[in-house]
């Protein structure tokens, strides 16, 4: 098989595996999604993305301007006038916590798909200090989505 060939079809490969991790986010009723291109030209003064990943996963990277849960969740009304979306690797994790803040009266959209998602569509990632990366946190070659320039960590 030519390697343009192979190249497409490994490409094709990630995106349909993309899609069907971000599918399990779509088994938790009543959680809102929100798909990457969205917030990414959503204005940045009126949203607030909220990395539910543990600290391991943050210290590679996280979305830019993004916070924690933790810190969300030590005063959540100080945000209260932005569009809240929640996000985690592939977006199980983001739409359980989004569902367990709308039990406590808290709108939160979770991002379709994730990091991974936001890797797929060429966003910027940056390491806790700010500084420019595209190491991602994936947890195992199984997880290994991202595509070049990006570098799956685990």
């Amino acid at each position: 098989m030519p390697q343009n060939s192979t190249m497409h079809n490994q490409k094709s490969f990630k995106k349909k595996l993309i899609q069907i991790a971000a599918g399990m986010s779509n088994r938790l009723r009543n959680v809102s999604e929100i798909d990457v291109p969205e917030v990414a030209n959503y204005p940045t003064n009126e949203i607030l993305l909220i990395d539910v990943r543990n600290t391991e996963e943050r210290t590679v990277s996280v979305i830019p301007g993004s916070i924690s849960a933790k810190e969300f969740e030590a005063d959540p009304s100080r945000f209260a006038s932005k569009l809240l979306v929640a996000y985690c690797t592939a977006g199980y994790r983001s739409g359980v916590y989004a569902q367990r803040m709308q039990q406590q009266g808290i709108q939160i959209n979770s991002l379709h798909g994730g990091i991974l998602a936001w890797c797929q569509h060429q966003q910027p990632l940056q390491t806790l200090d700010g500084h420019a990366t595209y190491r991602v946190h994936v947890h195992g070659r199984r997880w290994n989505l991202v595509e070049p320039p990006y570098e799956g960590v685990w």
